[in-house]
């Protein structure tokens, strides 16, 4: 039997699917955005999918950290 590994991507693949998301698709911004939360931070599609402008903006606009 295989052992079932974890696949990743390399920083360059990242990077490649970044230049294509932020020129491609109706909403760029979001796709490249939804890259950077999904793959280096490791949100999961669903944990983003339940945020809330709230929970990642104060009402000033400043990012929470």
């Amino acid at each position: 039997m295989v052992p079932c590994h974890a696949t990743s991507l390399r920083p360059c693949q990242l990077k490649h699917l970044i230049c294509i998301a932020s020129v491609t698709g109706r909403l760029p911004e979001r796709d490249v955005m939804i890259l950077w939360l999904t793959h280096p931070i490791g949100i999961r599609v669903t944990e983003l999918a339940l945020l809330e402008v709230a929970d990642v903006l104060y009402s000033s606009s400043a990012i929470r950290w």
